[in-house]
């Protein structure tokens, strides 16, 4: 991760180490950092983004994300983030959304998989 390419965030870990072999969790949205840090998409970025200090300018109230990370051998339905988002609606619940490009005027340069962005063109 640097800041002169961008930031990748992935939703609860990148992988868990498991007896039998690693188990992968799906990226929630792609950026380069300074379009993340002003304009996190994703709820679970703007969650991460707001749970550690900033390295400049005034102090702000720290806000963690609610509740505890699913167990990656039991993932929830659809978004694996919407038991603990704070602006799940019912897609969130039955179905996984895919990874792509936002209808935002940003959106060449970054992806994000969240059902409040519906992809204007899928990614990867």
């Amino acid at each position: 991760m640097t800041a002169s390419t961008g930031v990748t965030l992935v939703p609860e870990s990148v992988c868990q180490l498991r007896p039998q072999g690693v188990k992968y969790v799906r990226l929630n949205g792609q950026a380069p950092a300074a379009t993340l840090y002003r304009d996190a998409l994703h709820p679970y970025s703007k969650g991460l983004l707001g749970s550690f200090p900033a390295l400049r300018g005034a102090r702000r109230e720290l806000a963690g994300i609610p509740g505890s990370p699913p167990d990656l051998a039991g993932m929830p339905s659809g978004c694996s983030f919407h038991p603990r988002c704070p602006r799940a609606f019912e897609p969130c619940s039955s179905a996984i959304p895919v990874l792509g490009r936002p209808d935002t005027p940003d959106g060449a340069g970054r992806s994000v998989a969240c059902w409040l962005h519906p992809a204007g063109q899928t990614v990867g």
